[in-house]
C-alpha cells in the first residue's frame, strides 16, 4: 500500500479491511515523510504500532 491510499483509507465512510501480515488492523494515522503508519490491531486496541505503510494490505 502507499501513504495516499492509507489516508483515502482513514477518511473513507465505509470500513476498509487492512491487514498487516495476515492480520487485520486499524489505521490511526499516517506519516507521508518516513512512509509509516499507527496501526492497531482489530483484537488489541492498546497495541499501537508503528510500521511502514508499505507492509499494509487491503482486503
Amino acid at each position: 500500500m502507499n501513504t495516499d491510499r492509507a489516508k483515502q483509507i482513514i477518511t473513507s465512510p465505509s470500513e476498509i479491511e487492512v491487514h498487516y501480515y495476515g492480520k487485520p488492523v486499524w489505521i490511526e494515522s499516517v506519516n507521508s515523510s518516513s512512509g509509516t503508519a499507527w496501526v492497531h490491531p482489530n483484537d488489541n486496541p492498546s497495541h499501537d504500532m508503528e510500521v511502514p505503510v508499505s507492509d499494509l494490505e487491503e482486503h
